[in-house]
């Protein structure tokens, strides 16, 4: 029981990690949805 909770929490949170990254690399490719510093600070891919 604490193992399969475990695993489903270690998922969980990868998941997440992967959905907040996805994002801030979306967010950072839309400069123009963004103030003028957020999109200089970003680091063009």
């Amino acid at each position: 029981m604490g193992r399969s909770l475990s695993r489903f929490f270690f998922v969980f949170n990868s998941i997440l990690h992967g959905i907040f990254l996805f994002s801030f690399i979306c967010i950072c490719r839309i400069p123009d949805r963004l103030l003028l510093e957020n999109a200089v600070s970003c680091v063009p891919y």
